[in-house]
């Protein structure tokens, strides 16, 4: 759910507080943190209220959403009709992990699940699916120099006991859609060369591991798992078979990709200043599709809201500011 239909952030919003706030969840915060390392285009909403900020996502966009392939010297062509089209791909990699989530997660019926501080915050409709085993984590922290405590939401998919001692995990997806295209078929080197598909992944998606790697280390987990998932026909995009898996501990694989958390924080600091000075209203920030620019635009209260299709627009007589990364 987003963040403005979180009770949670509902709750603590209700609460006065001396400091400026910002809810986020987890996904956007990964987003804002790694900005710069971004390719494709993407927006946020910010809405500015009082002395809070909810950052949120549209209802159709894919902004929170993993990339596939982002980085790659080859990327994905941006067509509409094919099954390897960017758009689909991202689909498709958000099914996966949904997918993986639930695969590498014991059932409800074969382990009794790990108790929780309180019950699932958000209402399950009448006739609806029951909740996935994922669990959520809030966390608050308090950006230097600002006066801003960011709240946000965090997904933990899992807990493994090694030792005695109780370990919080990510699962993480990566997909193949077809080796003829990326270069590198995971059925025919995983086994033996694991760390040059590796290699392979973080050059080619390197976005989405930072994004993933920044997110881990801001809910505090001990563990990703990354599995390698590929489709099991090339031209089936609905069927998919986990080939492997790879776990890391979310520091070690930061300074792997050379991602330090300081400035994840302050790219993320200097966004939630820009929206925390902007007057009471709602905004649209773009990062530009075209070049490493980012833009704020001003739009009507209700823009965007679910259910929402006016289409609203933003023109250059709507841009209130814009900045480059």
């Amino acid at each position: 759910p987003r963040a403005s239909a979180d009770p949670v952030f509902a709750r603590i919003a209700a609460t006065p507080s001396p400091a400026k706030r910002v809810f986020v969840t987890d996904a956007l915060l990964a987003v804002l943190m790694t900005a710069p390392r971004s390719v494709h285009g993407w927006d946020v909403t910010l809405t500015r209220s009082g002395n809070d900020l909810t950052v949120d996502a549209r209802a159709d966009s894919l902004a929170d959403a993993p990339t596939v392939a982002e980085t790659s010297p080859d990327p994905p062509p941006d067509d509409k009709e094919s099954i390897n089209g960017l758009q689909q791909l991202r689909v498709e990699a958000a099914a996966a992990q949904r997918d993986w989530v639930a695969q590498a997660t014991l059932p409800a019926d074969a382990a009794p699940p790990e108790p929780c501080a309180e019950p699932l915050p958000f209402a399950v409709p009448a006739g609806g699916a029951a909740p996935g085993p994922t669990a959520y984590r809030y966390r608050s922290f308090s950006l230097a120099g600002g006066g801003i405590e960011v709240v946000s939401r965090f997904d933990v998919d899992a807990v493994v006991h090694d030792k005695g001692e109780r370990k919080l995990v990510s699962l993480r997806a990566m997909t193949e859609y077809d080796s003829k295209v990326t270069g590198v078929d995971w059925r025919q080197k995983l086994e033996a060369q694991r760390g040059a598909v590796l290699a392979t992944e973080l050059k080619n998606n390197a976005s989405k591991l930072a994004r993933w790697t920044a997110a881990a280390l801001a809910a505090g987990v001990d563990l990703v798992k990354l599995a390698f998932v590929s489709r099991s026909h090339p031209r089936d995009p609905g069927a998919h078979t986990v080939l492997g898996t790879h776990t890391v501990k979310p520091k070690d694989f930061a300074a792997q990709i050379a991602l330090s958390l300081d400035n994840c924080w302050g790219v993320a600091h200097a966004l939630f200043d820009l929206g925390l000075r902007l007057p009471e209203g709602k905004y649209l920030l773009v990062r530009d599709a075209n070049k490493p620019v980012m833009r704020l635009y001003g739009v009507p209260a209700g823009a965007f809201d679910e259910g929402d299709d006016d289409g609203v627009g933003c023109g250059d007589d709507d841009m209130v500011g814009d900045d480059d990364e």
